[in-house]
């Protein structure tokens, strides 16, 4: 899924980049121990969702990283994607 999502990112499809990012970011936490690199998938979304104009997905999706990995450097520094 991450390379879906910067496939499309690089294509110019942020909204169809989010949604894998969002879809890494689950596989990611189903696995395991890999809440850096969830962490990291969600940060992407965030930011590929304001690259989409899309304020309000970026906002609950920063705010779920901020929840699920706030001690992560991705949950520290997200909130200031979407100001």
């Amino acid at each position: 899924a991450d390379y879906l999502a910067l496939y499309n990112e690089r294509a110019g499809e942020s909204k169809k980049a989010a949604e894998y990012y969002l879809k890494a970011a689950e596989y990611y936490r189903a696995g395991g121990d890999e809440s850096d690199k969830a962490a990291a998938a969600l940060y992407s979304a965030t930011a590929a969702f304001m690259a989409a104009g899309l304020r309000g997905d970026a906002q609950v999706t920063a705010k779920l990283l901020v929840e699920l990995y706030p001690d992560t450097k991705q949950g520290s520094k997200v909130m200031n994607l979407v100001k």
